[in-house]
Parts: structure tokens; sequence; C-alpha cells
């Protein structure tokens, strides 16, 4: 399913995507981010290609069904917006013309969602708002579109990884342990692990030594 289903809080989520947007519209001008002080009339920014962007990252949804139902509200709610403001949406834009509306959620895991904005879509057009373009359309779009403004702010030091702890299983331990290409690293693992528990066997060694491994591989995995 496209996306990433790790949870995002609301605020978060649109810093985050703020901050992918304007790394791909870096040139000065290009793109234009749109404060909710007096409420954000269907869009969060928008951009001089005619591409309007509107964040939401669903809370306490359980399975794809209530994910889809709280994104399609949330679609038909700002939609409402983006017709309702005309007035105010026209001296935004001046003669710009939004050709594309895009939604951007962590994850989707319906393809209703995608026909649903296709719905809305129609309605827009059929408006005959003077800030639309005739080919009008919305889009349901992830992290993973941006993912090469996403590499550029790791790379930039510009964004962080919250990684959850790697479950390793037992017999994935014992053949780290077993594996011929790992005997030196065993061998210094085990003269360390005696030297810090003090003790050359017991329960107390073994659970070290598998503990250390486990990171190992834990953090290995992470890595990658």
């Amino acid at each position: 399913m496209p996306g990433d289903r790790r949870s995002w809080g609301t605020t978060e989520w649109e810093s985050h995507v703020q901050r992918l947007l304007k790394r791909r519209y870096r040139t000065p001008g290009m793109y234009q981010h749109v404060p909710d002080t007096n409420g954000d009339h269907g869009i969060e920014g928008f951009a001089m290609d005619g591409t309007a962007y509107q964040c939401y990252s669903a809370q306490g949804w359980t399975d794809p069904k209530s994910l889809y139902e709280k994104q399609r509200d949330k679609i038909t709610a700002d939609i409402g917006k983006f017709i309702a403001n005309e007035a105010e949406l026209l001296r935004l834009f001046d003669s710009l013309k939004i050709r594309i509306w895009n939604f951007v959620v962590p994850y989707y895991g319906n393809k209703d969602i995608i026909k649903h904005g296709k719905v809305k879509a129609t309605l827009v057009r059929g408006s005959n708002l003077g800030y639309v373009g005739e080919d009008f359309t919305i889009s349901v779009i992830t992290e993973e579109d941006f993912s090469v403004e996403r590499q550029e702010l790791a790379n930039a030091s510009l964004t962080s990884f919250d990684v959850a702890p790697q479950k390793v299983p037992q017999e994935t331990l014992d053949k780290w342990l077993q594996n011929a290409n790992n005997l030196s690293m065993v061998s210094n693992l085990n003269r360390k692990a005696q030297q810090i528990v003090g003790a050359a066997t017991g329960p107390g060694l073994t659970r070290f030594r598998l503990g250390i491994v486990r990171n190992y591989i834990g953090g290995d995995i992470v890595l990658k």
C-alpha cells in the first residue's frame, strides 16, 4: 500500500510536508505556504506551476476502512472550503489557475479514496471557479512522491528518523553466533563479556552475550 503506516501527529505531518515542498520548489517565489490563522480555505500551500497542496494525517484509525472514512471526510470538507471561499482565493491566486489539488497523507490503504477524489474534482470543475483550470484534478500522494526531497533533507540533517527497536528472533541470534564469518567477533565478545559479567559461564553471561548480539543485528537492520 502507498506510504508509511507509522503514526504522525497532525501538526508534525504538516511541518514535515512543508519542508519537503520548500525543498522541491527551492526557487524563491515558486512556492507559497498558506498559514491557517483565519482558515486555510482548503489548501495549505500552492506552487506557481498550478499545484495546490493540502496535508492530512488521520488520527485514531484502526483499519483501512476507518482510515478511508476519515480521509474521505477530510477531502469533502476541504474541497467544500476550496469552492466556498471563491472571493478570497481569487485574491490569493491572482491570475494563477490551479490544475492539481494534491491531498498529501502519510499512508492510504483503500483505492476508493482515489475514486472519491475524482468525484470531487468533477464537482470543482463544474463550479466554474475563476482560479481553477479546465483540466483540474485531485490526486492522493504520500511521502513516497517526495523521495528525492526526503533524501536531500536527510543529507542536510534537516529531518530525523524515529525507528522502533527491531525484534530479532532467537534463531537469527543462534545463526549469527555459529556463522564462521563471525568467529573473530564472537571470540572478542566472549572475552569482553566474561570481564564485564565477572564469570566464565552461567545464565547471566548468556543473557549478556545475546543482548549484545541482538542490539548489533538490530542496529544493522536500522542502518540498512
